[in-house]
């Protein structure tokens, strides 16, 4: 870039200035609030010990991470993240989704194992929750599952067999969730056709030939051939609501067959104990022991607010210099001698340089910063209001990523941003 350039570069950020930091008060006003609204997410983690035994120290390191999972897969079982929601009131008893309740335990529990080789053994549980003391209460819970997990396992044969029938129970649950969500997925397409609605259209229909039967048909506004029409529409309407009913009364035998194997398995398996896959050291569970329990962390994990709020000002300038350049670009003023070549096609005769008025008054502060000022802080009370009377911005938004598709997307931003 040669002077020239450098100059007419200090020009335009000037003449579009206000649209610079209109933009950067915009951007930098969303991002504090969202880093002020934003509610705190508190970890706790449970650390458990590999106890060390004969048995444990036979085995190899591989082996023993292994037996550890299976302990894990257990503990995340459909069953025991809804008992141990339902046992510390992690959700609101009028969540009747159970579905979206494991979704929201299985994000929010991390199991971790470190150490081996020359080091011990570890299990690291962790829960986030936006309450410590629940936090702490529920990773305690879960350690305390394993514990009893690989204190209670059984024989060989019968750690295989449940081993078997756990892996059952995860495909039937996977299975459970896919029928629930084709049941939910015909109710919103199928809204107008639900067999609630049989019953007002039998009535509807009953009505119109009651009134088809008289003779002469009352009423000087209605004639027999609209009567006939809007009869016609409504057998229609009850063809389709009858179909709907049947398909839907198939789906929900589906879904209630697919729960009743779920159940029936899980209740099986809960007669023995998990077991890892066949092969040396396979009826070996680990021992655990409790070195450190959760306790209820003082400071949040997430988010991180100074993070968001210099990230939103670095956001703002860029998107201010982004907003400069385009209202300069979509200006169809003419400014430089270049613009009336690429505009006529030849180049001017002559350029008259501007030069100040020496007896001008000087250009007062003009009223752009104060609006910016104005429209960010009304921005923000907005947002406020909103979060505190309507509806809590973090659900509004969850609502928003799970019907656009975006929650896998954003759960993998997150986890790369935040681990």
């Amino acid at each position: 870039m040669n002077a020239a350039e450098a100059r007419w570069a200090g020009v335009v950020l000037r003449r579009r200035f206000p649209v610079l930091m209109a933009t950067v008060l915009l951007v930098t006003a969303l991002a504090l609030a969202l880093a002020v609204i934003w509610p705190p997410t508190y970890r706790a983690d449970a650390t458990l010990l590999v106890q060390p035994t004969d048995e444990a120290e036979a085995l190899p390191d591989a082996q023993i991470r292994q037996n550890l999972g299976v302990l894990t897969q257990r503990m995340m079982t459909r069953a025991t993240l809804l008992e141990a929601s339902s046992r510390l009131g992690l959700h609101d008893e009028r969540l009747i989704d159970p579905d979206a309740v494991l979704r929201d335990m299985r994000e929010r529990t991390v199991v971790q194992i470190e150490g081996g080789g020359d080091y011990a053994i570890t299990v690291r549980v962790g829960f986030a929750s936006p309450n410590p003391r629940l936090a702490a209460a529920a990773a305690n819970a879960l350690a305390e599952f394993l514990l009893a997990e690989a204190a209670g396992a059984g024989s060989p044969d019968e750690m295989r067999a449940a081993s078997i029938l756990q892996r059952e129970a995860r495909r039937l649950d996977g299975e459970l969730e896919r029928h629930a969500e084709r049941l939910a997925a015909f109710r919103e397409a199928n809204a107008d056709r639900l067999p609630e609605r049989l019953p007002a259209l039998r009535a509807r229909l009953a009505e119109i030939e009651a009134r088809l039967g008289e003779d002469p048909i009352e009423g000087t506004d209605t004639t027999r051939e609209s009567l006939e029409s809007t009869r016609a529409q409504i057998v229609g309407e009850i063809a389709a609501a009858e179909r709907a009913a049947n398909t839907l009364e198939r789906l929900e035998r589906s879904l209630d067959a697919t729960r009743v194997r779920y159940d029936s398995t899980l209740a099986r398996a809960a007669s023995l104990r998990a077991a890892p896959p066949g092969g040396e050291g396979a009826g070996t569970i680990p021992r655990l022991m409790m070195i450190e329990s959760a306790e209820a962390p003082s400071r949040p994990e997430r988010p991180r607010r100074a993070l968001i709020a210099s990230g939103g000002v670095v956001l703002g300038l860029l998107f201010g210099l982004g907003a400069a350049l385009g209202a300069e670009a979509l200006d169809p003023t003419l400014r430089r001698p270049r613009d009336i070549t690429r505009r006529m096609g030849q180049p001017p005769l002559a350029v008259i340089p501007l030069a100040a008025d020496p007896g001008a008054a000087p250009a007062r502060p003009g009223w752009h910063g104060a609006a910016g000022i104005t429209v960010a802080a009304l921005i923000v009370a907005a947002l406020a209001v909103v979060h505190r009377q309507v509806v809590p911005l973090d659900a509004l938004l969850r609502h928003l990523t799970d019907r656009l598709g975006l929650a896998p997307l954003i759960a993998q931003i997150r986890q790369a941003l935040f681990g």
